[in-house]
């Protein structure tokens, strides 16, 4: 479950759905190229909201190899620093969760674990962590309502055998994730999001 940090706010208490204005999706994401579905600038933010429970979540870094950022983000504590830094892999190909630092512990996967493949084919399924057993699968493309916005989100379903849950997550180019949510009944939806801090 450690791969999922990213979406531990489902398994962890009852979260609930709202809905708000639109948000569409910026020209500079549109113009040369795909577009890469997680923010790129040092300084975004994201708020989750789930049931009465609220984070923010921020990027602390970035790094652009050949096309591919690695972008380190977590959630934000009380007192502004971020002690849990995901990395996760940004291209035209998709998203993949590359390790995480707590403190002094830094754990670095040797196969990367494909979040969510590009471009988007409707049931296309792929394996997860090697020798987990889980998979992955692109759902469909298609509106979501969240607080922050109406998005044009990519679902991806992750089956997640060993903990016996399905997952489901929804992406928006520039932005990443926008809502998650269980087979269980729990929702994480996203409350706000601001590219760069000012």
């Amino acid at each position: 479950m450690t791969r999922f940090c990213y979406l531990i706010p489902l398994a962890l208490g009852p979260l609930r759905l709202m809905s708000g204005a639109a948000a569409p999706v910026p020209d500079h994401l549109r113009a040369g190229g795909p577009p890469l579905y997680f923010p790129t600038s040092v300084g975004a933010e994201w708020v989750y909201q789930g049931g009465d429970d609220e984070h923010t979540e921020r990027v602390v870094a970035v790094e652009e190899k050949e096309g591919t950022f690695v972008v380190s983000y977590g959630q934000v504590e009380k007192d502004g620093g971020v002690p849990w830094v995901n990395k996760v892999s940004v291209s035209a190909d998709g998203l993949a969760d590359l390790g995480y630092t707590r403190g002094e512990k830094k754990v670095t996967y040797a196969t990367p674990d494909v979040m969510l493949k590009l471009p988007f084919k409707a049931d296309q399924v792929w394996d997860g962590p090697i020798g987990v057993g889980d998979t992955r699968k692109s759902v469909a493309s298609e509106r979501v309502k969240v607080p922050a916005g109406t998005f044009e989100a990519i679902k991806v379903d992750y089956e997640l055998k060993a903990d016996n849950l399905v997952l489901s997550a929804w992406y928006a180019p520039g932005v990443g994730r926008v809502k998650a949510s269980s087979h269980r009944g729990r929702e994480l939806v996203l409350k706000s999001f601001t590219r760069e801090k000012k």
